[in-house]
């Protein structure tokens, strides 16, 4: 079993068409023995990485630990300035790291009052912040540490570049951001879009967005995409991450990429279902081996799909060459690209 995952590793790695997939590749097989910061180093390359929110040109960063120089390290790539670091350990308070000065949270209040404060601690980060927040520190200045995500390009469309009647299948719409993106991508010249989305608030975004298009070329399809049609149980949560799951909660229709297109040519599928890639991967198998569309598929829900899917895509036709990209500071958004 052993032998058979390293061959597998090494015939993804050379199908791997260029030294950015291949690093990112290596990075995220080795990311359970690496700490945050050393995973963003090896994929933030060079980049002109961006926040949604952060305004401020300057922030205070609570922990001088490797979680707070990770976040310091984010920040400055994104153009911002960590201005000083607080801890609870006076130890550093006569040291510097990275040539920023550490101080107390009492001095924090002082001296710092009116520029946020980014936790870097999930674990204590509660109490750091009723902490803060009996000094008379404005909530509003505290940013919690799972809200520090930077992002880069225009996921699902850096790499491929369009092609005459687009047919797209958007498996995971959530909101109908990736097929306004893939629209503007093509320049509306586009055949059909078929978008599959199963959670019932989304669904309404879903219906809301295409009613205001006005475009007959967008079919809705308020399923999950799986490897049967039937039905499961989901964590229907009204946001990005509603997934399929095997315990109790709400159950959702799911059907195949392969019964809707009916046999039809697809030139472009995307795959963001929380984890069902592989079942959806396998219910597009026919549309797949029949035109061999361009895939774009998230390969960070399950620890072992960045072994599993590129190998299934190869199983269905071993021509397929890979690409992958990363586009968030943390450990999600690496998408697997197949032409």
């Amino acid at each position: 079993m052993e032998l058979e995952r390293i061959a597998n590793i090494n015939l993804i790695y050379q199908n791997m068409q260029d030294e950015e997939s291949k690093d990112i590749f290596e990075a995220r097989l080795f990311m359970h023995y690496d700490d945050r910061r050393e995973f963003w180093n090896k994929v933030k390359r060079d980049k002109k990485w961006f926040f949604h929110g952060f305004n401020d040109k300057e922030y205070v960063v609570f922990g001088v630990g490797t979680m707070g120089q990770y976040i310091s390290d984010i920040l400055l790539t994104c153009g911002k300035r960590t201005v000083v670091y607080v801890d609870n350990n006076s130890i550093f308070y006569e040291k510097k790291v990275n040539g920023i000065r550490v101080i107390s949270p009492q001095e924090y209040v002082s001296d710092f009052a009116d520029v946020k404060i980014v936790m870097c601690s999930r674990k204590y980060q509660d109490s750091m912040i009723r902490q803060l927040m009996d000094l008379g520190v404005n909530k509003e200045k505290i940013i919690r540490e799972e809200n520090v995500c930077a992002f880069y390009g225009i996921q699902y469309f850096d790499v491929f570049k369009p092609q005459k009647n687009e047919i797209f299948v958007d498996a995971g719409a959530f909101d109908m951001g990736t097929t306004s993106d893939f629209i503007e991508w093509c320049n509306n010249d586009y055949e059909q879009i078929y978008v599959f989305e199963p959670d019932k608030s989304n669904i309404q975004k879903c219906r809301k967005w295409i009613y205001d298009k006005n475009d007959e070329r967008i079919q809705l399809i308020d399923k999950g995409t799986y490897d049967f049609e039937g039905s499961v149980s989901f964590n229907s949560t009204g946001d990005g991450g509603a997934a399929i799951t095997d315990k109790a909660g709400d159950t959702i229709d799911v059907t195949t990429i392969d019964n809707i297109v009916d046999g039809k040519r697809v030139s472009y599928i995307k795959m963001d279902v929380e984890g069902s890639e592989l079942e959806t991967l396998k219910g597009a198998e026919k549309t797949i081996r029949k035109y061999k569309p361009r895939l774009a598929v998230c390969v960070y829900h399950k620890p072992l799909d960045i072994i599993e899917l590129p190998i299934y895509i190869l199983q269905l036709n071993p021509d397929y060459k890979f690409y992958m990209r990363h586009y968030a500071s943390n450990y999600c958004e690496t998408v697997l690209y197949a032409y």
